[in-house]
């Protein structure tokens, strides 16, 4: 069964930004639920925002993506009018475990401090320069709930962090679990409040919530009780003339009992893709089957000539090593550039932060939920290239998941026609829809999900945990108290 996704893209000013990109540098209101594509550039709008003077903590939910989005800036700042490799490095800063093991190999002891200091040192007051953090939410949660009070630091708080920063951004924001909604409740919360002097928030910080699959989060904001009037949800509009996002995807899906066999199905195709110089990416649903069928993979791959050495391996556990060259002859490690490879086997870790050089050919499972599904699928075939994907489903799936027999359905009564994305957006989000249909604050966005109340009551036990800590003393604590 197969059907075309057609090409799609979204508005483009004389700017170069879409009209969701503008709305993120602009939008008045102190918190933004944002909701746009795979694709669509909603990083980006944060790099110009650097380039225009502004100060910004980009919190992303691992460190391989905190890597790549790092990397990724780096490297298109460098290519500025004016700026050179040294200045673009100094411009970006990477907070994650990774980061933190890099500065203790150089001699760095007092890692917190030193992290301080980069946030002072954002300080406006103090001549603060331009500059973009990123960071994974641990990192940021540790400098705020800190055991030790470094001497000279004491004062440190979550209202340095809405002084010091003019966006507060969390990525994949649909990653974020009821039990770790806490520091985002916080910093909405903060910046959305009239204070005691009558102003509208601490800080000068806004703070956005993007996804391409998003939760609808607005009902568990307005429990925690941020101002419904200081809360914008913004959606990218596609287009059909503009800045591309992707090209016609041929959709197909397999019943087939393994990778192995799709791949046998794609084999002609794949030494094409390779031999352009173009990346073909594999995902599977569980570590096990991959490391299973790894022995299989490596023969179909070499009987058309494609060397182990091309082949990079990414997943949680792999990932949690630096540069490895297995005996088998592939590659794995969180170290390795997956531009390098022409051939990417991985798991659901490869939905976010990995970057795919022309990766034009997907071979996936489905994933286990339809935001899975959408965030794999939304890698390839970027930038208005045309491209396939290539679904394995078998009975033990679709028996499993309702929204796998929505989607046969679908795709099998529109077999050899065109569909919009949206159209397939709408046909993964159908059941979740069904929990938003008597809520008078649904927009047309297609929800994926929502947050439970255990959302609400965690993000309280973070607001309690913050009030006791050693540095929310006099006036500080007594501005959470009020709140």
């Amino acid at each position: 069964m197969e059907l075309t996704i057609q090409r799609h893209c979204v508005a483009q000013q004389e700017n170069g930004l879409s009209p969701l990109q503008q709305q993120l540098l602009d939008e008045a209101q102190r918190v933004r639920i944002v909701s746009a594509p795979t694709g669509a550039g909603k990083t980006y709008a944060f790099q110009k925002a650097l380039l225009q003077g502004s100060r910004i903590l980009f919190i992303v939910p691992t460190r391989r993506l905190a890597q790549n989005i790092a990397a990724s800036i780096v490297d298109d700042l460098s290519k500025q009018p004016g700026w050179s490799p040294t200045l673009a490095t100094r411009k970006v800063a990477i907070w994650s475990s990774d980061q933190t093991i890099k500065l203790r190999e150089q001699g760095v002891e007092h890692i917190r401090g030193l992290r301080i200091r980069q946030i002072d040192q954002l300080d406006p007051r103090k001549g603060g320069e331009s500059e973009m953090i990123v960071a994974v939410p641990e990192v940021v949660s540790q400098l705020l709930h800190r055991t030790y009070l470094d001497a000279g630091q004491s004062g440190f708080s979550v209202f340095d962090v809405l002084d010091a920063f003019d966006h507060i951004v969390f990525d994949e924001f649909h990653t974020i679990e009821a039990r770790g909604f806490g520091l985002a409740g916080l910093f909405a919360k903060l910046v959305s409040v009239t204070t005691e002097s009558g102003s509208v928030g601490y800080g000068r910080a806004k703070v956005s919530l993007l996804s391409a699959t998003p939760l609808n989060i607005h009902p568990t904001l307005l429990a925690l009780g941020v101002a419904d009037t200081q809360i914008a949800q913004l959606h990218e509009v596609l287009a059909e003339q503009g800045r591309a996002l992707h090209g016609d995807v041929q959709l197909s899906l397999h019943t087939l009992p393994s990778m192995p066999a799709l791949v046998q199905q794609y084999l002609t195709v794949i030494q094409e893709e390779v031999a352009k110089q173009h990346q073909v990416v594999l995902i599977y649903n569980a570590l096990a089957d991959l490391r299973r069928d790894l022995p299989a993979l490596m023969q179909l791959f070499k009987s058309v000539d494609i060397p182990p050495r091309q082949v990079l391996v990414i997943n949680s556990i792999d990932d949690s090593a630096n540069h490895h060259h297995a005996s088998a002859g592939y590659y794995s490690g969180r170290e390795q550039d997956p531009d390098q490879f022409a051939i990417l086997i991985a798991t659901a870790s490869v939905e976010m932060g990995v970057t795919f050089r022309a990766a034009n050919l997907m071979l996936m499972e489905p994933g286990f939920a339809p935001m899975n599904f959408l965030q794999r699928y939304g890698r390839a075939a970027r930038k208005g290239k045309d491209g396939k994907v290539a679904v394995r489903l078998d009975q033990t799936l679709t028996e499993r998941h309702p929204w796998l027999r929505a989607l046969q359905t679908w795709v099998s009564e529109r077999q050899g026609t065109l569909a919009s994305i949206e159209a397939l957006s709408q046909v993964l989000s159908q059941e979740a829809q069904q929990q938003f249909q008597s809520d008078p604050t649904n927009t047309p966005t297609a929800y994926f999900g929502a947050l439970p109340q255990q959302a609400v009551y965690t993000s309280g036990l973070y607001w309690q945990l913050l009030m006791r800590h050693a540095s929310s003393h006099s006036h500080r604590k007594a501005h959470l108290r009020t709140h």
